[in-house]
């Protein structure tokens, strides 16, 4: 199944949703987009039936950032202090849902990964990129603030050191360089594909339970969690499996 939003394909199949940027020129993000990645993943996060979640690009570059040129976007910059605090507003709504999304997330990338890309790319949880491709937040060079919440996650992706040389140097900065929060492979793309193919055939209310406290770092339902998928029928597939020696096929209840 797959639909077109935009500049942004929408694909689903077994589980897996496969979100694509598709426009010309470098994937260059306008409001338009921004506002169609909000809408769907607020939506996604409400859909039981998502095992594991793949953004992707078309193009020799992941995304160059923000398309200055969009008319939707300048008019929000030059509104005043209201507008320009919703604009802001927006891309961290994006990147909260991509980054609290209830199930795992994985990004491939070639080329460029800048700007708002490199936030999309940073706010996932398994990261792919091609050898050559190159990372950078040239937000500072460009005298704004880097928001949408984005720099504790550069911070907990990258580390102290890289996280300062991006943000605070605008430095574009090889791929290579941010192992192992980035893997480097000749296909990125089908590296991805591979690794949602694996996450969507776990159980999938243990993989949702575990992901919740990874996004959130809060254990007070560690033993409530525990116990609901204890009593499972995934788990009964689980161990029945293990004693039999097959592999397992879960159902979600």
């Amino acid at each position: 199944m797959e639909a077109q939003s935009g500049s942004i394909r929408w694909s689903r199949d077994r589980g897996v949703v496969s979100v694509t940027l598709d426009a010309a020129g470098g994937n260059l993000v306008t409001l338009s987009m921004l506002e169609n990645l909000r809408v769907e993943l607020e939506r996604l996060h409400r859909d039981a039936d998502v095992r594991a979640l793949h953004l992707g690009a078309t193009g020799d570059d992941f995304s160059r950032g923000m398309h200055l040129g969009d008319p939707n976007l300048a008019a929000m910059v030059l509104g005043g202090d209201g507008s320009r605090r919703k604009l802001a507003r927006i891309g961290r709504l994006v990147v909260d849902a991509l980054a609290s999304f209830p199930v795992p997330t994985v990004v491939s990338a070639r080329g460029r990964i800048l700007g708002a890309g490199a936030c999309l790319f940073t706010a996932c949880d398994f990261r792919f990129a091609s050898p050559d491709a190159t990372l950078g937040f040239p937000e500072v060079d460009r005298a704004m603030h880097l928001s949408w919440g984005i720099i504790p996650r550069v911070v907990a992706a990258y580390g102290q050191t890289a996280a300062k040389r991006l943000t605070l140097l605008g430095d574009a900065v090889d791929v290579a360089t941010l192992v192992p929060a980035v893997e480097p492979t000749a296909d990125p793309d089908s590296a991805a594909r591979a690794l949602t193919e694996r996450l969507a055939a776990k159980p999938p209310l243990a993989l949702r339970a575990i992901t919740r406290v990874l996004r959130t770092n809060d254990t007070t339902d560690d033993e409530a969690l525990f116990a609901s998928t204890a009593a499972s029928a995934d788990f009964a597939e689980a161990m029945s499996a293990f004693m039999a020696k097959r592999a397992a096929v879960f159902s979600g209840r």
